[in-house]
């Protein structure tokens, strides 16, 4: 219980701090200065505002975003105009990166949960610093695929426990 009464708390908290650099996203640490300096070459900032769209389900894009400060709600588009609520991304996480990896069209609709800093990452202005410079592109893949792996692993458990249960996995409805 008291796990859930923090919940709200802490992530008022994460709106309120100060925007995260790149150095402090777990997809970077241990990167060297010089690492980090070639990866922001590759990134733009960006402010969204609570409720503003940052794209849809079918869009074209090929950037993944990072969360500095705020979050964002990921939904799932359903036939009858609603949407399931896939997953929140706070300060820290990022989203996007499907697109970002096969430059396919977006899977899903993601919106600012609250007014949100987001750092947004070129797939082309990547490729071109990772043909100068290959390891950034083996290290950002690796951890990228790493980070992905785990999110699976995740949602395999979940997907076990709901079928265990006998009730439908429950992502939340937004």
């Amino acid at each position: 219980m008291n796990e859930r009464v923090s919940e709200p708390r802490r992530m008022a908290q994460d709106r309120e701090k100060r925007p995260l650099e790149l150095k402090d996203f777990k997809l970077f640490r241990q990167f060297s200065d010089e690492e980090l300096s070639s990866i922001k070459s590759c990134v733009a900032e960006v402010c969204v505002k609570k409720g503003q769209k940052i794209f849809s389900a079918g869009d074209s894009g090929e950037e993944m975003f990072l969360v500095r400060r705020g979050g964002v709600r990921i939904m799932l588009p359903l036939q009858d105009g609603k949407y399931r609520h896939l997953a929140t991304e706070t300060q820290g996480g990022f989203f996007g990166e499907l697109a970002f990896i096969d430059s396919d069209a977006r899977s899903a609709d993601v919106e600012a949960k609250w007014d949100t800093d987001l750092y947004v990452l070129s797939r082309r202005r990547f490729d071109e610093r990772s043909r100068a410079d290959a390891r950034i592109g083996v290290l950002v893949f690796e951890r990228l695929a790493k980070a992905i792996a785990l999110r699976l692993r995740d949602t395999n458990l979940q997907i076990a426990r709901a079928q265990q249960d006998h009730h439908p996995m429950n992502l939340g409805a937004f």
